[in-house]
């Protein structure tokens, strides 16, 4: 069915930004903004990681396509879709992050459509990052769309998050993001923008 293989693609796409966001990255150095530019760098990457990670639990709620009219032949009317994300990501040194949502469009019978991602990451004792340990202020929030032709994406997709977390340990402090994802049909992206008072660019 081409809309179950699309929430699939989706899912595998965003997944690829997904780095391993379960262990503690050990990072040394600090500057005058409180966090070290790697200790920025890796916590970007992991709430990507967790907001990936949120796609994995989506499901599928979806009325069966309407085929048109009787003796009308096929038509490529519009399946709503309706994906639900929950999804809770744990750090083995200690802390998780919830990412909760909801995935909404539309998708005919081609597999051809427009779904836009709305999620938000809540941050709880995150300790992934040797010293330090970082919560939410209060959440980061993700939107964006993502463009389907034929049960493929068919353009590079850009999902915008931001919010803030505050942090612990080496210091404290509360930290502003704003970030771009942008994933490409081919499953490369890259991730920029700013965090903490630095500019990031990660290519995945």
């Amino acid at each position: 069915m081409h809309t179950a293989r699309t929430i699939k693609s989706i899912a595998a796409v965003l997944l690829l930004a997904a780095a391993d966001g379960c262990s503690a990255a050990s990072l040394t150095g600090t500057s005058n903004k409180g966090m070290s530019q790697s200790a920025v760098n890796s916590l970007m990457t992991q709430f990507a990681s967790a907001f990936g990670n949120g796609m994995k639990s989506a499901h599928l709620l979806a009325p069966a396509p309407d085929r048109g009219p009787q003796g009308g032949g096929p038509a490529a009317s519009a399946t709503l879709v309706n994906v639900q994300v929950t999804q809770r990501t744990n750090c083995t040194s200690g802390g998780y992050i919830n990412v909760t949502g909801s995935m909404t469009g539309s998708v005919d019978n081609n597999g051809s459509g427009v779904l836009s991602l709305q999620v938000t990451e809540t941050i709880n004792s995150w300790q992934c990052i040797s010293g330090y340990t970082v919560d939410g202020a209060p959440y980061l929030s993700a939107a964006g769309t993502f463009s389907f032709l034929n049960g493929q994406q068919s353009s590079a997709a850009s999902i915008s998050f931001g919010g803030g977390f505050q942090w612990s340990g080496n210091g404290s402090g509360t930290c502003n993001v704003q970030m771009t994802m942008l994933f490409n049909p081919d499953g490369t992206g890259h991730l920029s923008g700013t965090a903490c008072g630095y500019q990031v660019n990660e290519s995945f």
